[in-house]
């Protein structure tokens, strides 16, 4: 019988913090971040591409994550925020999201209300 290779976890907030991204610094000379997300996103950030002017998220991720990653990287999809790069950051990796503008879902849910369970 196989054996599957074991499955690692993606980062907890605590881990992605020694990603050391700052308010205010601009990486691979061309990603500013201008905000901390918090651990919702595993510490995030939101920054802006001063090449295109474009609103970006930027999220610390291991390195065993960019091999998961690198394919999506040009991919469009109306359900998908484009991956627009992924940036060697020391010994991480910084995925790099395009800013998907509207509402949250807890705001959706709210103006649609709750809908009934299906079986």
């Amino acid at each position: 019988m196989r054996r599957s290779r074991p499955v690692t976890q993606p980062p907890d907030a605590a881990e992605a913090e020694h990603a050391n991204l700052t308010v205010g610094e601009t990486f691979a000379g061309r990603f500013r971040v201008e905000e901390e997300l918090g651990a919702a996103l595993g510490g995030g950030f939101r920054g802006v591409d001063s090449t295109s002017g474009r609103k970006v998220v930027l999220v610390p991720v291991v390195a065993e994550r960019e091999r998961t990653l690198a394919p999506l990287l040009g991919l469009a999809h109306a359900h998908l925020a484009p991956l627009v790069a992924l940036e060697p950051y020391g010994e991480r990796f910084v995925a790099v999201a395009e800013t998907v503008e509207g509402e949250t879902l807890a705001e959706r849910l709210e103006a649609i209300g709750k809908k009934p369970a299906v079986d």
